[in-house]
């Protein structure tokens, strides 16, 4: 996300920063295709949809380079920001006794 926020930083400077954008957008990129290479295909349907949600971001990654579209990057990290804070959600409903379950967070990746 901070990579994300710099290069969106970037982007909203004048004149526009493109160097420090690209780089910010190819380092994001470079971490997500680790996240997924590090997944194990094997463990289930958790990684086949973090595959699935690792491809959306890339394509929107691609796209928001192509365009260096501060806006597109925003809507990446408003994503990013929804899956993390699910997560965190998650670990902490983890470490509560209790029986209802965490609250659903929906996020759309249809784009």
């Amino acid at each position: 996300i901070a990579n994300l926020d710099q290069a969106i930083t970037a982007l909203h400077a004048v004149p526009k920063q493109i160097e420090v954008a690209t780089e910010k957008i190819i380092r994001v990129q470079q971490i997500v295709e680790a996240l997924d290479e590090g997944l194990d295909a094997d463990k289930g349907e958790l990684p086949e949809l973090l595959t699935k949600f690792y491809d959306f971001l890339r394509r929107g990654l691609i796209q928001a380079n192509l365009s260096k579209s501060a806006d597109e990057l925003q809507e990446i990290v408003k994503t990013v920001t929804q899956v993390r804070d699910y997560w965190q959600t998650s670990i902490e409903f983890r470490d509560q006794p209790t029986e209802t379950p965490p609250p659903e967070i929906p996020i759309d990746i249809s784009r």
